[in-house]
C-alpha cells in the first residue's frame, strides 16, 4: 500500500470509492485530510466543553474522548492513521488510539 497524495485523494471522493462526509476539498493536504473534532463521547472530571469561540476547553490533568465531525468510508485498498496537528502537541495536547484504521471501515473515527 502507499499513502495517498492530495490528487488522489480528491479522485477517489470524486468517483465515491473513497467516502469523507462532511466533505471539504479545502482540508486535503499533500498526504492527508485534516478532520475536525465532532461530539465529545466521554471526559474525566475536568471540565470539558467548547467555547463561543468555537474553540475545546480541556483542563490541565483532563482527558476527553472526542469522535471526529467527518463519516469515513475506507475502501478494501485503502488503510489510515491518524495524529494530533503539531501545534496541539507542543501544547502538550497527547492522543491516543490504534495504530492504523483497516481497510473497509466505515463510521467517526475516535481519539482519546
Amino acid at each position: 500500500m502507499a499513502i495517498l497524495g492530495r490528487a488522489e485523494i480528491k479522485e477517489r471522493t470524486a468517483n465515491g470509492d473513497l467516502k469523507i462526509e462532511p466533505f471539504n476539498e479545502e482540508r486535503i493536504e499533500p498526504a492527508s485530510y485534516d478532520c475536525q473534532l465532532g461530539d465529545v463521547l466521554a471526559a474525566s472530571v475536568g471540565r470539558v466543553k467548547w467555547s463561543d469561540g468555537n474553540e475545546f476547553i480541556l483542563e490541565s490533568n483532563s482527558w476527553a474522548s472526542i469522535a471526529s465531525e467527518e463519516q469515513f468510508e475506507l475502501p478494501n485498498d485503502v488503510c489510515a492513521s491518524y495524529g494530533i496537528r503539531s501545534g496541539l502537541a507542543r501544547r502538550g495536547v497527547i492522543a491516543f488510539g490504534g495504530p492504523q484504521i483497516d481497510p473497509g471501515y466505515a463510521g467517526r473515527i475516535r481519539v482519546s
